[in-house]
């Protein structure tokens, strides 16, 4: 299992600790970014929730996981590729 792997492990249980649920996900098209994805996303306990991948998330060098705001949070997530969404930047 390579370094990218445990740290989306570790995301995933970080998520599922502080007790954040999401109602849907994003990810790039990329093979790594789709495999990042379920592997925090199944960490969390969370596997089940809507993925929706599009290239226009793929970058150049880097990697972009996109996770929808929490269900509990006041704010609304964007709902469209073309209006922008939030972007967590996977370190």
């Amino acid at each position: 299992m390579c370094l990218c792997a445990f740290k989306a492990v570790r995301a995933g249980k970080l998520l599922k600790l502080h007790g954040l649920e999401f109602d849907e996900a994003h990810a790039s098209v990329l093979k790594r970014a789709v495999r990042t994805l379920w592997t925090a996303l199944h960490s969390s306990n969370q596997h089940w929730i809507p993925v929706e991948h599009s290239w226009r998330l793929n970058g150049n060098t880097e990697e972009f996981v996109v996770v929808g705001v929490p269900i509990n949070s006041p704010t609304t997530p964007p709902r469209s590729i073309e209006g922008g969404l939030r972007t967590m930047h996977q370190t």
